[in-house]
């Protein structure tokens, strides 16, 4: 039986290097370095690293878009970040940043050193379109450090009220932005004016409170 040849899909030790620094050099965080854009998000260009399989594109969509994106194993979902919180992710959301690391292998092939690792990356960027590949990468993406979460990470502070404009903080008052590193699923369709009266309300309090 004819093997296929490693430089598919591999790119082997140097012949001055241990098995341990190889090791190290292709699971490194130099291995998937990145670019964002002006709005912090991912999809510019991407220094890929050695590893042209299901796990080395893995490590890419976390790269590239490990900002926003958690998935929840006991609840089954991805969640990706829409600006104001953490959302079930309905739409396919993760499955379309999935598919923007081919095109990231496309782009590192236009600027690959030489004809043989563009022809590699060209050819691992077309196997990673099909569908079983895609599938694949999400499910190891699904199990990275920086994307697992559990489902006691999310509106983990009672005093935070997420609305349109912001979140509130209940203990001061105070409307901060919105912020990934809250974990906020939730979102009240509303806008926070604190000029707004409440009649009402300040009625019902005199009637219980009375002097």
């Amino acid at each position: 039986m004819t093997r296929r040849k490693p430089e598919a899909d591999w790119w082997d030790p140097t012949p001055s290097e241990s098995a341990a620094e190889y090791a190290a050099r292709v699971t490194g965080p130099e291995a998937w370095s990145h670019s964002r854009d002006a709005g912090g998000r991912g999809g510019g260009r991407v220094s890929l690293g050695p590893d042209l399989h299901d796990l080395g594109n893995a490590r890419w969509l976390v790269a590239q878009h490990g900002a926003d994106l958690r998935y929840v194993r006991p609840w089954r979902r991805w969640l990706a970040w829409d600006g104001r919180r953490w959302a079930p992710d309905a739409t396919g959301e993760a499955e379309r940043r999935a598919q923007q690391i081919v095109a990231a292998l496309l782009r590192a092939a236009a600027d690959a050193p030489d004809e043989t690792r563009q022809r590699q990356l060209i050819a691992h960027a077309q196997r990673s379109a099909s569908a079983p590949r895609m599938d694949s990468l999400l499910k190891l993406a699904s199990t990275q450090a920086e994307l697992a979460a559990t489902p006691e990470t999310f509106n983990a502070d009672p005093w935070l009220f997420n609305t349109l404009t912001g979140t509130l903080d209940l203990r001061t008052g105070a409307l901060c932005p919105h912020d990934r590193a809250n974990y906020i699923t939730k979102l009240a369709p509303v806008a926070f004016a604190p000029e707004a009266a409440c009649p009402r309300w300040e009625q019902f309090l005199a009637e219980i409170f009375k002097d």
